[in-house]
């Protein structure tokens, strides 16, 4: 039999252990309190900056209606020829209507080049929403192996934007970085061959100087296009430099064949820029049909992508906030960091009480899991994403099972992207392909 002493210090150590649960309980709803108001915080400045496609239906799932209308884009048809000639990746996105709006691509011709706009922010990493869109013109430049893809890097906006707090020799650093993790998706081992040509990286900020004729056709347009319209598109308030004003017009002339043929052989006056991009940046185009109308060119082709939430959910945004940093996944993601950000941050589509037991017995919600949100843009095999799907939704694979598929799938890319950059993306590549070196 115990005796009383020993009945005592049973009790004891049961409080305690009762007493550590409920202390790390407490710890838990507070951090996930705060990670909440983080995120709501985040959500509200993306819903300022981008009023036009942030409208939520009764499941508080971003309606995108309101941006097809300011944005003037369509449903993509998916019959169209130009897109049923491209990749299985392409056609996957496609038929997960993830790949879902377009403007003008009608009108796309043989004769068009790419524009890919590079933003700069101090974290020189990609994130999610980027790496898709580069494996995107990828797949379109493997199936279109003479198109020219033109980088623009946005380095006068940022330091615009960072009003004094980098110098210009710090944002050039900053660039070069992020130029080499795009590269590393871009030239490897199965299209260096025909990109070698076919890639040209240009910064504003120089190539203004480099390129008398860029300058000349940003200038014209400054004198036609609309100062309510340059702030409205821009969110340009009073508390904003004056130098705010300039960037979109260098923005909007990039999208003239005209300031390539200098430069680019296979560039002419009658050329069209294609631009694919996520939805949430397509504001940034709008000035390109004024330009278009006002300087004869071509009107740009539009292709937009379907927002990538960040991992805390639908309300979320993955894409150039520093303090949305740890809520996004990056290129520079280490596997450990890369798993600790999913397993403990990415939105769970349980039903019930969120137990193992409730999730077998009501399934998952496909629609709410991140992880599956996330494989829908990923997983290339058709067959296996149903599968996945399917055997979340009935709950034979858990919120944590699915989160492991998701953790290898972006870790073995991630690795590979990296150890390519590691091998073949170097200094000299990028100075190849600076167009501020070529000749006329």
């Amino acid at each position: 039999m115990e005796s009383n002493e020993q009945k005592t210090e049973k009790t004891t150590e049961k409080n305690n252990e009762n007493k550590t649960k409920d202390s790390k309980n407490k710890k838990s709803k507070k951090e996930q309190s705060k990670e909440t108001k983080k995120t709501e915080n985040i959500t509200k400045e993306i819903k300022k900056l981008q009023p036009n496609i942030y409208k939520f239906d009764e499941n508080s799932h971003i309606d995108y209606s309101i941006a097809l209308k300011n944005y003037n884009l369509k449903n993509i048809d998916p019959e169209n020829n130009f897109l049923k000639s491209q990749s299985k990746m392409i056609q996957n996105l496609l038929k997960r209507n993830l790949i879902f709006a377009e403007r003008n691509l009608e009108k796309i011709n043989k004769n068009f080049f790419i524009l890919y706009e590079l933003l700069l922010s101090e974290n020189t990493s990609l994130c999610l929403t980027e790496i898709i869109i580069l494996n995107i013109i990828k797949n379109i430049m493997q199936s279109n192996q003479k198109i020219h893809l033109i980088i623009q890097i946005a380095d006068d906006e940022f330091l615009m934007e960072s009003t004094g707090k980098f110098s210009f020799k710090q944002i050039k650093n900053f660039s070069e970085i992020k130029i080499q993790n795009v590269l590393s998706i871009l030239f490897d081992s199965e299209t260096k061959e025909y990109m070698k040509n076919n890639i040209h990286i240009f910064s504003n900020y120089s190539f203004r100087t480099f390129c008398n004729n860029y300058e000349s056709l940003v200038s014209d347009f400054k004198m036609q296009v609309l100062y309510k319209k340059v702030v409205e598109l821009f969110n340009i308030t009073e508390d904003d430099s004056i130098s705010k004003l300039d960037y979109p017009c260098y923005i909007a002339m990039a999208c003239n064949p005209k300031v390539y043929t200098p430069f680019i052989s296979d560039i002419n006056e009658n050329s069209t820029c294609l631009i694919i991009n996520s939805v949430c940046f397509m504001n940034r185009y709008m000035l390109c049909y004024d330009a278009a109308k006002l300087n004869n060119f071509n009107e740009p082709i539009l292709i937009a992508l379907k927002i990538v939430n960040n991992l805390t959910g639908c309300n979320g945004y993955d894409c150039y906030y520093e303090d949305n940093k740890e809520l996004m996944l990056l290129l520079e993601d280490n596997e450990k960091i890369l798993r600790k950000k999913i397993m403990k941050h990415s939105l769970s589509g349980s039903r019930g009480s969120g137990s193992l037991e409730d999730h077998k017995k009501l399934g998952g919600n496909v629609d709410v899991d991140i992880s599956c949100q996330y494989l829908k843009f990923l997983e290339g095999d058709e067959d296996k994403l149903n599968e996945f799907i399917e055997k979340f939704g009935k709950g034979e694979i858990s919120c944590g099972e699915i989160k492991q598929i998701l953790f290898e799938k972006l870790n073995e890319m991630f690795n590979k992207i990296r150890d390519n950059k590691e091998k073949n993306i170097n200094k000299e590549l990028i100075e190849s392909f600076r167009l501020e070196k070529e000749k006329n």
